[in-house]
């Protein structure tokens, strides 16, 4: 035999693997497989902590944690604690003012209480009665003062000017400076003070009015309670058509008090 009835039969061509999921021809009878998807995983019961993981924590953690109310807490409480203390504080304020208006009022009451009883039982002096002394060369004129108060006056004095024209007699009278006839004068006690001397030929110019004479003066004194008072007198001669001697008459200018003025300048 010859080498080519010794020829190897050949081989049957081997069928490539087809790839999954892609679709035969349409020839073929039998449909391709559907495409494999991964299991779906089972999902977590819905206990309310859904997408959150579950851990445990440590003591530490849970200690942290707690630090953390508790400050939160202290913050609060620190809060209500400083309103309340601007609340007290105000009430505070408040209380303290009335109080300090109360206290005015009750020292203003104390105040008006001591004048009034300074007012009652202070000293005073005026002059009340005139009364023309005539001599062998011609006459002047004593004036009576009294203590009408309650308590002494301290340091009395009294003196007395006079003028022709009615338009030179002062407001205020100047005190003449000391040593001077003071003396203390109970209550109910009173005193004299003497005028200048005038002449008979004086006394006839005050008859016909060919010449007027005013005289006039003040009293000065202090009272117990150390205060400074003074009261004035003014009068005017003329003629006594009863008696056909001299006679005064009350002015309304330089008769006043301390007591009525507010401008005290004696």
């Amino acid at each position: 035999m010859s080498d080519e009835s010794e020829k190897p039969a050949a081989k049957p061509q081997e069928e490539q693997p087809k790839p999954t999921g892609v679709q035969q021809s349409a020839k073929s009878e039998n449909p391709p497989n559907p495409p494999s998807f991964p299991p779906a995983k089972q999902a977590p019961a819905n206990d309310g902590d859904s997408g959150h993981e579950h851990k445990k924590l440590t003591k530490w953690e849970r200690f942290d944690r707690w630090i953390r109310v508790a400050e939160f807490i202290a913050f609060i409480a620190a809060i209500l604690t400083a309103v309340f203390i601007g609340y007290q504080w105000h009430e505070m304020v408040k209380a303290s003012k009335i109080a300090g208006r109360q206290l005015d009022v009750m020292q203003r009451q104390l105040d008006e209480m001591k004048t009034a009883r300074e007012l009652d039982e202070r000293a005073w002096v005026m002059a009340y009665d005139y009364e023309p002394q005539y001599t062998s060369n011609g006459f002047f004129v004593r004036v009576s003062f009294k203590n009408t108060g309650k308590t002494p006056a301290i340091e009395c004095e009294g003196h007395i000017f006079w003028q022709t024209n009615r338009d030179k007699i002062p407001t205020f009278d100047i005190r003449p400076p000391p040593p001077e006839n003071r003396s203390l004068l109970a209550p109910d006690e009173g005193g004299i003070i003497d005028s200048a001397m005038f002449s008979f030929q004086d006394m006839a110019g005050i008859v016909n009015g060919s010449k007027p004479i005013f005289y006039y003066g003040t009293i000065w004194y202090d009272d117990i309670f150390g205060n400074h008072h003074w009261s004035q007198f003014c009068w005017i001669f003329g003629p006594s058509l009863q008696s056909g001697f001299l006679k005064a008459y009350s002015l309304t200018v330089h008769n006043s008090c301390d007591d009525a003025k507010t401008n005290q300048t004696n």
